[in-house]
């Protein structure tokens, strides 16, 4: 008899959003299940979970595999048959004895308080052991998917050694929130060699790389975004990330970037730079197959742009309560997206208890929505961190709601005035980390 009643398949959609599909697959009496599905990419990374274990599986079209396991041990004992099997069953002992593909850096977490070159031999040394049990048990792999093996993990290195400066600094400073990085942490991403090859932009962790890049080569340099100043003066790097791109990169790598760029900063600039951008782009791109994230990106900003109308949903609370936040029409209203399970927000969270005492005898209202779709998990998280206001919760990323208010990381905050519209554009709401900026914000909707 199975030891639970379902088995989950899930990866990412998208090469610019974080697009997660899961697809949950009801077992038989006997523990038999069967299904089968289009793959974004030539070889795509699959996570299985069942039972509270989780294994990988990386796939190509045409892969026609027979999976079999026990139930107890479901991570440790699998094995498979059929088209495929020798990448799959290499898969999958792979995640038993090194561990998950997306796990390759955690032993490297403690190694970020390290010096430079330390951290750079620690990397190189977790790399070759790669290296090693790839050499060791790449018997009958098909040459491609060696191929992408070893680019999957040589520019996860590369992309490790470009979060050091950011992740040293707060390793020194014990603190997940730092506002600047010290100049001599940037030694280490100007040893980071320009890498492009226009073949392995299926490999998520060479587009990871990409994203990063000339982003930290800049920042080495003192060139970086600003705070201030007209639009053409205050996004500099990014100005500069598209002149590199279009010198040095090659077409499909530089196509990638510069939608990347672009679909990353909508939330961050105005509606009219992206258009802006979106139309060079187009120019240059006209049947790209980016367009289509682009624009829906692009039509969510409008949707949340200040002044819009804030859309309407229903707040289901833990005590059993239903409100609509149209409901609430006449007082500020500070919304936030959260989940449990993404602890570098937790802080936000717990500050705006501050806020929420401040103000609750002022006329703002503090809606918090849930994206941990089981209900056990959801009220246990706002018992855990003990965060003051109405709550409800949503079953996801891909629920209606959070892709009505276009939810792509957490915690991610809306300030609604008094009206029932956006008071902010969507990505302009100061954090609560950042000191009294949301505060005085609150008190500025609360006086009109």
């Amino acid at each position: 008899m199975p030891v639970a009643d379902s088995i989950y398949i899930s990866y990412n959609n998208s090469r610019l959003a974080y697009d997660p599909v899961e697809i949950a697959l009801h077992l038989n009496r006997d523990g038999s299940f069967s299904t089968s599905f289009e793959i974004p990419e030539k070889y795509t990374i699959l996570a299985l979970k069942y039972a509270g274990r989780k294994s990988d599986l990386v796939v190509t079209d045409g892969f026609d595999l027979e999976l079999g396991a026990e139930g107890k041990r479901f991570d440790s004992t699998i094995h498979y048959k059929g088209d495929g099997n020798i990448v799959a069953g290499f898969v999958a002992a792979h995640a038993m004895n090194r561990g998950l593909m997306e796990n390759y850096l955690v032993p490297m977490q403690p190694r970020f308080a390290d010096t430079a070159p330390t951290f750079k031999k620690a990397m190189a040394d977790l790399e070759q052991a790669e290296v090693a049990y790839l050499n060791e048990h790449m018997s009958g792999l098909p040459t491609d998917f060696v191929h992408f093996w070893v680019n999957y993990y040589h520019f996860y290195s590369y992309f490790a050694m470009l979060q050091y400066p950011l992740l040293h600094e707060m390793a020194l400073q014990k603190n997940y929130y730092v506002r600047q990085v010290r100049p001599s942490n940037y030694a280490i991403v100007r040893d980071i060699p320009d890498l492009f090859n226009d073949s392995i932009l299926y490999v998520p962790t060479y587009r990871m790389y990409l994203d990063q890049l000339y982003r930290m080569k800049l920042d080495a340099d003192g060139y970086s975004n600003l705070q201030e100043g007209t639009e053409s003066q205050r996004f500099r790097q990014d100005d500069s990330l598209i002149t590199l791109y279009f010198m040095k990169m090659l077409p499909m790598t530089m196509e990638y970037s510069m939608a990347s760029l672009i679909y990353s900063n909508v939330r961050h600039q105005s509606i009219a730079r992206t258009e802006h951008l979106l139309e060079i782009f187009r120019e240059r791109w006209p049947g790209s197959q980016y367009l289509t994230p682009i624009q829906q990106q692009l039509a969510i900003m409008k949707r949340l742009a200040k002044g819009e109308k804030a859309m309407d949903f229903t707040i289901s609370t833990p005590q059993g309560a239903v409100v609509k936040l149209s409901e609430l029409k006449g007082k500020v209203i500070l919304l936030c997206f959260w989940s449990g399970d993404y602890e570098q927000g937790i802080l936000d969270l717990k500050l705006t208890n501050k806020l929420f005492n401040r103000f609750k005898d002022s006329g703002a209202a503090f809606v918090f929505v849930s994206i941990d779709g089981n209900d056990q998990v959801w009220k246990a998280y706002i018992d855990k961190y003990k965060i003051s206001g109405m709550h409800t919760h949503v079953n996801g990323w891909k629920s209606m709601l959070a892709e009505l208010y276009g939810i792509q990381s957490v915690p991610t905050f809306f300030l609604i005035d008094k009206q029932g519209r956006f008071a902010t554009g969507a990505g302009e709401v100061p954090l609560p980390r950042f000191g009294d900026a949301l505060a005085g914000k609150i008190e500025e909707l609360l006086k009109e």
